[in-house]
């Protein structure tokens, strides 16, 4: 389930048999839109993957990719293909591993995000006509389609079940079925918060998990090294 990927769509569909709206299409915008909020909310990381992408840059500005939530690092590329500098790295980065940026003149880490475009603040520098990125991104498929990972439709067809029935409620003459209504919107809250902290806490372990493994691979690199080192 961890690597299952499932498009907003079937979510949506899934929480509309819930609701019984099979035969209605009124909702589905309202739902994608709950859907997306319901992603944010939960927040987990694991709704983001690490991608990269080749955009055009021009005078100094560089439209960001689809599904973009945080630049990781950038590095440039000149007329002949290969790159310029040191990659241009986030500022966050940077400050965590204390790297030596000395050696990148005026680019440094100067740059930020303005709208949908990454704007570099000393465009005189570069040469280049075209910028590599590294970035957290939300899930997408091949046409740019929001995509959730299998284990979140649970929590967020809950939330689906909950704002819906909340918002409708008020609209009843009937007293009897705007109680039912609200009842079933406050069991699917419940639901709700539930998954999205067992999400979150699944997130953290796994994510310091894949961080063991990946301190301990490079230990045993470094380990290794040494130990031929020593014996040559």
């Amino acid at each position: 389930m961890r690597f299952e990927k499932i498009p907003y769509s079937q979510v949506i569909a899934s929480a509309k048999m819930f609701l019984n709206l099979e035969n209605s299409t009124d909702h589905d915008a309202f739902l994608l839109l709950m859907a997306d909020e319901a992603m944010r909310q939960i927040n987990d990381l694991s709704m983001f993957e690490l991608r990269t992408s080749n955009i055009p840059l021009d005078s100094g500005t560089a439209p960001l990719p689809c599904g973009f939530m945080q630049v990781m690092a950038v590095w440039y590329s000149g007329v002949n293909g290969a790159c310029t500098l040191a990659p241009y790295v986030a500022r966050n980065i940077v400050s965590y591993c204390d790297c030596d940026i000395s050696h990148c003149p005026s680019l440094g880490t100067s740059y930020q995000i303005n709208g949908n475009h990454i704007v570099f603040h000393h465009p005189e520098a570069i040469t280049a006509t075209e910028v590599s990125i590294a970035f957290l991104g939300m899930i997408v498929d091949d046409n740019n389609q929001p995509q959730m990972y299998e284990r979140h439709e649970r929590a967020v067809r809950a939330y689906l079940t909950w704002r819906y029935n909340n918002k409708l409620a008020s609209a009843q003459d009937k007293p009897s079925i705007r109680q039912a209504m609200k009842s079933e919107a406050e069991m699917a809250r419940r639901e709700f918060v539930i998954q999205k902290k067992y999400l979150q806490g699944k997130a953290v372990v796994e994510g310091w998990k894949e961080d063991k493994k990946s301190i301990s691979t490079t230990f045993n690199a470094w380990i290794g090294e040494e130990r031929n080192y020593a014996v040559t």
